[in-house]
């Protein structure tokens, strides 16, 4: 059974099921998206170099209709209802579908045929389209990994000396990331420590904080494009942009598809401060 919850920022929402009073007949564009290639031509070349791609919005229609099995007045109430929730001015809505979710923006109220077939006394179909800024598709629960002083024991893939033992630190983690693409993380450290640096020792790159965090400070990291933040809130209950805190060799790194082993380090209070990663994985459709 398709299943579609809208909910907007105030927090209401409509369900589009096989349900009164929002029946759901047809969903496009949940699947494909555009994709803009970018390549680069020189003179007298044959064809082009690739270069890159993009994706393109993505763009949803959704078809139904408002069944309110014998009450008249409850149609209007559907109606304005899914014109409330829909309502361009209020906002971007979330629509959640097979255990995922996207962003999106109606790029026009709801659209209610008039016509025979199309409204009676006690239904309405309804037309519905979305536009979807950031493409992706996102798992609705976000996954979270603590970095602590010790985890427990490392089980390696290869024979060993059985004399021989092994301990993880809290220190270093592997995350595996099991969606399309890379994806951002937000991230929460919690002092005491010096200098703070967080590594993606799969790719190479790190963020670290040219910045002492006392005990009871906690500095939140955002690496998402267009939302990047760093942000210390001191323990007396102070805010801080710390982006001027940054060392100039750190990158908002993502989680490459796959594996990727983590690192945290400090120059002091490493084995004191506490680590949280955050991420929701992504998908190209569902």
């Amino acid at each position: 059974m398709q299943k579609i919850i809208i909910s907007n920022t105030d927090g209401e929402t409509i369900t589009l099921s096989n349900q009164a009073p929002y029946f759901l007949e047809k969903l496009e564009g949940a699947g494909e998206v555009a994709v803009a290639v970018e390549s680069q031509k020189a003179p007298h070349q044959d064809g082009s170099t690739y270069m890159d791609n993009t994706l393109e919005n993505r763009y949803l229609t959704l078809e139904g209709t408002i069944v309110t099995r014998g009450d008249e007045k409850a149609v209007k109430e559907a109606r304005g209802k899914m014109q409330r929730v829909l309502n361009p001015k209020a906002g971007e809505v979330v629509v959640r579908y097979q255990d995922k979710e996207i962003t999106a923006l109606a790029e026009s109220t709801p659209v209610f045929p008039g016509g025979q077939g199309n409204k009676g006394l006690f239904y309405q179909k309804f037309l519905l389209h979305l536009v979807c800024h950031q493409p992706f598709w996102l798992d609705t629960v976000a996954k979270t990994q603590p970095m602590a002083a010790w985890l427990g024991g490392l089980v390696f893939p290869m024979e060993i000396d059985p004399s021989m033992s092994f301990e993880e630190t809290g220190d270093v983690v592997l995350i595996h990331n099991n969606g399309d693409v890379a994806t951002p993380v937000e991230m929460e450290f919690n002092g005491p420590a010096l200098n703070p640096k967080i590594e993606n020792m799969t790719t190479g790159e790190y963020l670290r904080i040219s910045r002492e965090l006392q005990e009871g400070d906690k500095l939140l990291i955002n690496t998402a494009f267009g939302e990047k933040k760093v942000v210390l809130i001191h323990k007396t209950g102070g805010e801080e942009n710390a982006f001027h805190w940054l060392d100039l060799e750190s990158v908002f790194w993502s989680l490459k598809v796959g594996s990727n082993a983590v690192k945290y380090s400090a120059d002091e209070g490493q084995e004191d401060a506490t680590v949280l990663i955050k991420w929701q994985e992504m998908f190209v459709g569902v």
